[in-house]
């Protein structure tokens, strides 16, 4: 009788058992497509300024270098927010910071809609990139957490993927609106559309269960270091300036890791390009190679569209077939990124002197692809590179470098250069082929990551292969990896 009601029990275990994780699974995959649909809407504006730069009616002229301002000033906003992202972390829950985060975004938008004074688009702006910040940071370190094994880098793909998607939304709704000429129905109104269509993933997270979003590790791990009770919710680790020598550790640590330092320079560069190209194709287009608008702003849309979204669903499916980026996978993930790296500079120089409107829209979907084909695996070994408890650090730190390197200068770096010409055409010509140019910079930081790893190969092979082959150890493998390349020396 005993045995029948072990058996009755343990079938009423498995019974139970198998819902609950198919229903756990369930709610992970709509907290997955929050964050995804967030990043989207929260590079939503970064696509209506470039789509409306001569419209924006604050003024009567706007020279190259104000124009640029409003579009980078967002990404001071992110990097400034970077810094005080672990603090408010720890004082918070993940969920509730996000929630407030996305409505504070969302009144920022409308401040913005409704401002006619540059100063006052300035601080709005800023505002904008502020609240942004902590669901960018946060979404990358959840999904390295809760995706699937198998399907990983996938899943980082598709994260990423919301970039290019939330940009092209807002250049095409944008470019739509203005071309109406209908009175309210503007840039103004684009970027009020925003505001609304973030009500639903703020209800969204309002009702979704905080354990499904807030990150708890194994072994309860605060930034500090020091363990904490089983009871205690765990907050994420990022950037910290409450405890000045934590955070020197947490630098230290990561810019010794040459990895994560030629990869996050090497993604760096890249949007640079990325955002350069973004940010003046409808002028040099228009005012250079004599484009009708209509052609460019539908030729912008299909390649930003299609180009970045296949290039990272290919390069996370190349990633994935070979293995993922994890663990022994290192050195190939690495190889392939350096290789689609080769082929997005080969695209890139063509396109800085083709005189073709159609042969400039081919070569930057060429580019667009490859550069995406890097993203999946480049950003997953980014993260993983370090130790669990400082992944966030990582997260945060590269998050503060392609927003201030890459989208901040880029368009004010190029400006800079435009104002040096008196004929526009000039300024447009120079300032694009500078943009472009800075493609070479980021496949040299890529061929540097794999003659690092390269180097330590055989080495790391011998160790790996007295590792076992859990889950959990492999997780390892790639920290200890990167823990044992030798380290550049800071002063």
């Amino acid at each position: 009788m005993e045995i029948e009601d072990g058996v009755k029990s343990d079938f009423l275990n498995k019974k139970h058992y198998f819902p609950s994780s198919s229903y756990e699974s369930r709610i992970r995959t709509r907290v997955f497509a929050i964050m995804v649909c967030a990043n989207a809407l929260l590079n939503y504006d970064t696509g209506v300024i470039p789509a409306s730069l001569d419209q924006l009616d604050v003024s009567d002229h706007l020279n190259h270098q104000q124009q640029a301002a409003i579009g980078s000033l967002v990404y001071v906003g992110i990097c400034t927010s970077s810094l005080i992202v672990s603090s408010v972390f720890q004082h918070f829950s993940a969920s509730k910071v996000l929630l407030l985060m996305l409505v504070l975004n969302s009144i920022f938008c409308l401040l913005f809609s409704f401002s006619y004074t540059i100063s006052l688009m300035y601080i709005t702006r800023f505002g904008m990139g502020f609240t942004q910040a902590f669901c960018v940071i946060y979404a990358p370190v959840w999904t390295n957490e809760f995706a699937p094994n198998k399907s990983c880098t996938r899943w980082m793909g598709i994260l990423q993927c919301a970039v290019p998607l939330g940009v092209v939304l807002g250049y095409g709704i944008a470019s739509l609106l203005n071309s109406l000429d209908i009175q309210y129905l503007d840039w103004r109104f684009a970027i009020q559309l925003q505001a609304v269509l973030e009500i639903p993933l703020i209800l969204g997270l309002k009702f979704t269960d905080k354990k499904y979003v807030n990150i708890i590790h194994k072994k309860d791990i605060v930034s500090s270091g020091e363990g904490v009770n089983n009871e205690s919710e765990v907050r994420i680790d990022a950037i910290s300036l409450t405890h000045i020598g934590d955070f020197w550790r947490q630098m230290k640590m990561l810019f010794r890791n040459l990895i994560f330092l030629f990869l996050t320079l090497a993604l760096c560069c890249m949007f640079f390009v990325v955002s350069g190209i973004q940010y003046w194709i409808t002028q040099y287009m228009t005012k250079v190679l004599n484009a009708e608008k209509f052609f460019v702003v539908v030729g912008f849309v299909i390649i930003s569209t299609t180009a970045p979204i296949i290039g990272v669903l290919t390069g996370g499916w190349i990633s994935d077939y070979y293995g993922g980026y994890k663990g022994n996978n290192l050195l190939t993930a690495v190889k392939i990124c350096l290789l689609f790296g080769i082929l997005a500079f080969c695209s890139a120089i063509p396109a800085c002197f083709v005189q073709s409107v159609l042969g400039l829209i081919i070569l930057l979907w060429l580019l667009l692809f490859f550069g995406g084909c890097i993203v999946p695996a480049a950003t997953g070994i980014i993260v993983n590179s370090v130790p669990k408890e400082y992944q966030s650090s990582s997260s945060s730190v590269s998050q503060l470098m392609f927003n201030f390197g890459g989208f901040f200068l880029s368009p004010l770096m190029s400006a800079s250069i435009m104002d040096l010409f008196d004929e526009e055409t000039d300024s447009l010509t120079w300032g694009f082929r500078f943009t472009l140019s800075i493609s070479f910079l980021s496949v040299s930081f890529i061929g540097l990551a794999y003659s690092v790893i390269f180097g330590k190969e055989p080495d790391n092979r011998v160790r790996l292969e007295n590792v076992g082959d859990t889950d959990e150890d492999s997780e390892g493998n790639i920290q200890e990896i990167a823990r044992r390349v030798k380290p550049i020396t800071i002063s």
